[in-house]
């Protein structure tokens, strides 16, 4: 029997959403978060809302894949790649039944200033806290404001380099 697994990443969404940029907030005291910053605010919601119907407000499972990767990309500007992906790992381990797998993915090329420390900041207050949540955020009057009632706690985050992706690797999307 074929059974069709919940889409992760609604492309239609997405698109209404407009992913327009990413935030890191990190401090000694404070589990650090990922902030996807979005253009429209009712989908990008919308897409918070599911993912917690999905998975609670803890991804327990981890089925939700986020890819941090770092390294220069031919004709692209220097900076690093958020990848977001369904984990098949996870999806193909806790079904008996054959399963048929949405693998749309999302990614963002960010480019850094010399000075931003915001990555480096994130990576050590992760180190510290195992944990982290991933939220949508807005522009609002030149501010990014998150919405922390959509937050997703997390507990597993690849952080790679682009010289580690291979052809065959999930992250490889990114280079496309």
């Amino acid at each position: 029997m074929l059974q069709k697994s919940s889409i992760i990443i609604n492309e239609e969404l997405w698109e209404q959403a407009n992913w327009i940029g990413t935030a890191f907030a990190s401090s000694e005291d404070e589990i650090p978060a990922i902030a996807l910053v979005f253009e429209t605010k009712t989908p990008a919601i919308e897409i918070f809302q599911q993912w917690q119907a999905d998975f609670g407000k803890i991804d327990v499972d981890e089925k939700l894949r986020i890819s941090i990767i770092e390294g220069e990309i031919p004709e692209l500007a220097d900076g690093y790649t958020i990848h977001i992906t369904p984990n098949l790992d996870k999806f193909l381990k806790q079904s008996e039944n054959e399963v048929q797998i949405d693998i749309t993915n999302k990614h963002q090329r960010l480019v850094v200033s010399e000075n931003s420390t915001g990555l480096t900041d994130f990576k050590t207050s992760f180190a510290k806290f195992k944990q982290y949540h991933i939220l949508p955020a807005f522009y609002i009057d030149e501010s990014i404001q998150p919405i922390f009632d959509f937050a997703l706690l997390k507990t597993v985050i690849n952080f790679r380099n682009v010289a580690d992706i291979s052809e065959n690797d999930i992250d490889a999307a990114i280079f496309k």
